[in-house]
């Protein structure tokens, strides 16, 4: 496995253009198009090996995001490790699920 790209989720908001970026690979290929999907503000970056690497939100304050209160991030962050003592799952970057 050493050498290839792990998968990931890496999600990054640009507030100046209002796109939200969710990278799946880690590392930034030289070449990625942009295509358009059938759903409105929503392109997909494909690499030079027809390889979906990442999504992109465009709109994404109206479409998207979603700020949680104090009080959901507790009960999620509850729920997160109610789950990790049912399951013990890890994801990839070695943390538990």
């Amino acid at each position: 496995m050493q050498g290839k790209p792990h998968f990931i989720i890496d999600p990054i908001y640009f507030e100046d253009s209002d796109i939200l970026k969710i990278s799946f690979v880690n590392y930034t290929p030289i070449a990625i198009e942009l295509e358009k999907t059938k759903a409105e503000d929503i392109k997909v970056g494909v690499d030079n090996g027809g390889k979906v690497v990442s999504l992109l939100f465009y709109n994404s304050s109206n479409r998207v995001l979603k700020t949680l209160s104090k009080e959901e991030r507790i009960n999620r962050k509850k729920n997160a490790k109610n789950n990790i003592r049912e399951n013990g799952k890890e994801d990839s970057s070695g943390g538990k699920l």
